[in-house]
């Protein structure tokens, strides 16, 4: 239970012995970590969760307190008389 919830989060780690299925009709990559029986390219590499989340932290540290402009007149929030919808 423990390695497919560090799969889910970070990725699975593929078997580098990828072999053909015959029934599948198609390669087959086995995860090393929670012993899946075939995974996607897309769990293995590129934005998983845990990625996912670092990106959303550091946006939000670095620019999540900036107060952001409205849209319609161009002034900030305290000094803006337009309607928030």
């Amino acid at each position: 239970m423990l390695k497919r919830l560090i799969c889910w989060w970070f990725g699975c780690v593929p078997d580098r012995e990828s072999h053909y299925d015959f029934e599948y009709d198609g390669w087959i990559t086995p995860c090393t970590r929670c012993h899946a029986s075939d995974c996607l390219y897309s769990d293995m590499v590129g934005y998983t969760r845990h990625y996912r989340f670092i990106e959303f932290c550091r946006r939000w540290i670095l620019f999540g307190w900036v107060p952001r402009r409205c849209r319609d007149c161009g002034e900030y929030p305290n000094k803006c008389d337009c309607p928030p919808f």
